[in-house]
């Protein structure tokens, strides 16, 4: 089974952009988990960027958000 993570917005004239991320077998039960938590608890989602250079050095919240998870039903 593969798992992707997929973001998607548009532009200002309505054209849609998306971008895909694998997640790794290994974290699928941990990502799962926590998609599944994140619905059940009702509570928002913060999505924020951490940029790791060369040096290991962290810088934390160039870019962040808070959203919501619903379940849609199909």
């Amino acid at each position: 089974m593969k798992l992707r993570i997929v973001l998607k917005t548009s532009t200002k004239r309505g054209k849609p952009v998306l971008i895909k991320f694998n997640v790794a077998p290994s974290k699928h039960l941990g990502f799962i988990n926590f998609i599944n938590l994140a619905l059940t608890q009702n509570k928002p989602v913060k999505l924020s960027l951490e940029k790791i250079d060369t040096s290991g050095n962290k810088e934390e919240n160039l870019i962040e958000g808070n959203f919501n998870l619903n379940k849609i039903e199909s």
